[in-house]
């Protein structure tokens, strides 16, 4: 007869065995398809194996309604302490297996419930969107922002008067990352990231604008990060997001390219 012992203070990781995870967002969002279970159960486990529970506060792989395209990977149940995003104007319509679109007319996008608290120093952002932005000239549409007037300044646009931007640093000396290089309706995945200095945005897993950021704000929580705005209706973002998240830690070119290939995987699997 043998003894086993069991430390009942010991903790774990919340993404342990990423099945356990997986399994609770197949089961928060309802999700009935074996398709998609599948490919959710995948991305979560490339996921893990790429050590983005460590990296990423907020995540989002839409195409699997409406509550599937709310739910936080990281922390996958319903509320606010999750980061679960809270729709604004919301309708059935904006969500499909294509992912989420927001709706400039109707004044839709998505209110994230999550406070930018931390050092800008070490920051990254990513959307990969199925539905080209509105490729309008006159005006800046965000995919993701958040912004005080008094310390700092956050964003990523497809869109920016015909320019593809970004900005991860103080409010009074932004130093943005733009290029024309690409076209404003371009699909796939669009990344800009922070490691101390050094400022990097990616199209499709490469980096094609370096910048060099000097300023070093530190964010107090009071703030929250949107998603598809920069809260006004005039700059609500046209693009559909398929996967879209950020965080605050170091991020590498490797890093960026297997994000890319892990939602591409995705996409092939519910094709």
């Amino acid at each position: 007869m043998g003894f086993q012992l069991v430390d009942k203070t010991a903790s774990f990781p919340n993404d342990l065995g990423n099945v356990n995870l997986s399994e609770t967002f197949i089961k928060t969002a309802s999700i009935t398809d074996e398709k998609f279970k599948t490919a959710y159960r995948n991305f979560y486990t490339s996921f893990k194996k790429a050590g983005f529970f460590q990296k990423f506060a907020v995540a989002r792989l839409a195409g699997a309604g409406a509550v599937a395209d709310s739910l936080n990977l990281v922390n996958p149940v319903l509320g606010p302490a999750a980061y679960q995003a809270t729709f604004v104007n919301d309708k059935p319509e904006y969500h499909t297996s294509a992912g989420w679109t927001p709706n400039k007319a109707a004044g839709s996008y998505a209110r994230s419930n999550f406070l930018m608290k931390g050092d800008l120093t070490n920051f990254h952002m990513h959307v990969w969107n199925t539905g080209p932005e509105d490729s309008t000239t006159t005006e800046n549409r965000f995919l993701l922002s958040a912004q005080s007037t008094q310390n700092f300044y956050v964003a990523l646009q497809r869109n920016d008067q015909n320019r593809t931007r970004a900005a991860i640093g103080s409010y009074s000396s932004i130093n943005y990352m733009t290029t024309n290089a690409i076209p404003v309706t371009r699909l796939g995945l669009l990344s800009a990231s922070r490691n101390g200095s050094v400022g990097k945005m990616y199209d499709a897993g490469v980096a094609i604008v370096n910048s060099t950021i000097t300023d070093t704000p530190v964010l107090s929580g009071t703030v929250e990060m949107l998603e598809g705005s920069i809260g006004s209706s005039a700059n609500i973002s046209s693009a559909t997001f398929r996967f879209w998240g950020y965080g605050f830690s170091s991020w590498s070119d490797t890093d960026e390219i297997t994000l890319r290939d892990m939602i591409a995987a995705f996409n092939a699997a519910i094709a």
